[in-house]
């Protein structure tokens, strides 16, 4: 499998998956998986490096329900009109309904 380079959200240098801050500008930087092909991605990014799609718009907050899965917290964001939630430690993803 190739390694994968993402860019910085904040300043566009290369970065490690498993950086915690970009080596150039400082910013923190935390993984998401793309909401249509579950590729790794900065949050933050505006798109998917893989395959183009518009990313998430984190709301930096809790979703108001643990992860089903494993009962951790799970961090609530936006694409485009859809609320999702997506789970930190197993990396599950949810959709809302309303």
């Amino acid at each position: 499998m190739d390694a994968i380079t993402l860019r910085c959200p904040s300043c566009g240098a290369p970065a490690a998956t498993d950086a915690p801050n970009c080596d150039h500008c400082g910013a923190r930087l935390a993984t998401a998986a793309c909401p249509k092909c579950f590729h790794l991605m900065f949050q933050g990014s505006r798109f998917c490096p893989s395959c183009g799609a518009e990313g998430v718009e984190w709301k930096g907050e809790p979703a108001s329900l643990p992860c089903p899965s494993c009962r951790e917290p799970m961090m609530e964001g936006m694409v485009g009109r859809n609320r999702i939630s997506q789970c930190g430690r197993c990396n599950g993803m949810w959709l809302g309904t309303e």
